[in-house]
């Protein structure tokens, strides 16, 4: 097995995710205000924030509580503990950090893990999205000024590194549980590969190391209540330790301190106006939410991306009868 296979194999679900995206056409939908709208067209750019501010920050403990009990059930913590100690040739300083972090770590990833949320949006004949968009997404987000920016399915395509795609599941128990057992006896069937990779190099074992930290990492992040699902939510994500430094972002990333509704925070801000990262090649279309007056915002908006040298892109109304 390659490594892109293993790559491939070690995040299926996300592979199997992106796959059906891609062949479906399926757009994405970031939903946001009109002020937030002006914003990311002016500057080109959108804000990954701290976890800790999520609209439901108990959706992080969902994820870390379902993976404990995992690792509790099919003698899953002591196999993994074995499949990190038989690469790693017994090396705790590389072992412990890993089969610790879910344990040690839970509350300090909610502080700094940074994210973006984007949204399946399905533009089927019989769910009438594509023309509406999602009404419960309209209620969260929207208020009276809400919109939605819908990317083409290649944003999932852009470089990872620095930043990186991961897709929500919603799954039971028994399935976090069915998952884990499944993804720990993967890494058995290749230890022997994998250990010989870690020997070639220390680059190649700090590599693993942090691979193993950013599949866990993604688990806790990516793991929600089923009672969510009809979110089908994909996350933009960008972690300290589990992501490449900064400086080997080539711009496309840079941290930044704003004033959000009176308060500070630090922000990692994606810049979309450099080559493949393009707002306007990206970009599908707008639509715009609820609205008393959704023609007017229509103009407003389409004089926006006429200023920006995005004029070609299709503002929609969605006409939802919505009283927010």
């Amino acid at each position: 097995m390659n490594k892109t296979e293993f790559m491939r194999e070690l995040f299926s679900q996300a592979d199997k995710r992106e796959k059906d995206v891609q062949s479906n056409h399926i757009l994405l939908a970031h939903y946001t205000t009109e002020s937030t709208l002006m914003k990311i067209i002016k500057n080109k750019e959108i804000w990954l924030r701290n976890t800790s501010r999520m609209n439901d920050r108990m959706e992080i403990k969902y994820g870390v509580n379902g993976l404990v009990v995992a690792l509790n059930e099919n003698e899953n913590m002591d196999r993994f503990k074995s499949f990190l100690k038989d690469v790693f040739d017994g090396d705790s300083s590389y072992i412990n950090p890993i089969a610790n972090f879910i344990l040690e770590r839970q509350y300090i990833d909610q502080h700094i893990t940074y994210i973006a949320c984007l949204s399946e949006h399905h533009a089927q004949p019989d769910d009438h999205e594509g023309k509406y968009g999602r009404l419960s997404m309209w209620r969260a987000y929207g208020n009276r000024s809400g919109v939605a920016l819908l990317f083409k399915p290649s944003i999932l395509t852009l470089p990872q590194g620095v930043i990186y795609f991961s897709p929500v599941e919603y799954w039971e128990q028994d399935e976090i549980t069915r998952a884990v057992t499944d993804k720990i006896n993967f890494l058995h069937s290749c230890k022997l590969e994998v250990r010989e990779y870690i020997r070639q190099s220390s680059n190649n074992k700090n590599e693993f190391f942090y691979l193993m930290i950013r599949m866990l990492l993604f688990a806790i992040i990516s793991i929600k209540h089923p009672s969510f699902a009809e979110e089908r939510e994909w996350r933009l994500i960008y972690h300290p330790t589990a992501s490449e430094d900064l400086s080997h972002a080539g711009g496309i990333v840079e941290k930044d301190v704003v004033d959000i509704g009176g308060s500070l925070e630090e922000v990692y801000k994606i810049n979309l106006s450099i080559g493949e990262y393009e707002l306007g090649k990206l970009l599908d279309s707008i639509m715009i939410g609820p609205n008393n007056h959704p023609f007017i915002t229509k103009r407003a908006i389409e004089k926006l991306l006429q200023d920006e040298d995005m004029s070609g892109i299709p503002v929609i109304p969605s006409n939802v009868p919505l009283i927010v």
